[in-house]
């Protein structure tokens, strides 16, 4: 709501992360590749069906979507929802 982006990024917290990505190493890597292509915050979502990454643009969001096609099965841009009160 206060539009700080990276503020919000650096806040991004999952709990079961660091367990998860100690028994697959993998997922840590995935996280870390977000990170490397420019993401301000990356993380796996719940238990770690998937991995996510925010940038500041859907334009660089688009072509970090295309480096990581190159080493993952599918990968998807979103674009967020403006929050409806």
């Amino acid at each position: 709501a206060a539009g700080d982006l990276p503020g919000l990024c650096h806040n991004l917290f999952n709990s079961l992360e660091a367990p998860v990505v100690a028994e697959y190493p993998a997922i840590g890597t995935l996280v870390a590749r977000l990170q490397s292509l420019g993401a301000l915050g990356a993380r796996m979502t719940g238990s770690g069906a998937a991995c996510f990454g925010i940038w500041p643009t859907e334009e660089e969001a688009r072509v970090a979507a295309e480096e990581m096609r190159k080493h993952c099965g599918t990968v998807f841009v979103a674009t967020p929802v403006k929050h409806v009160r």
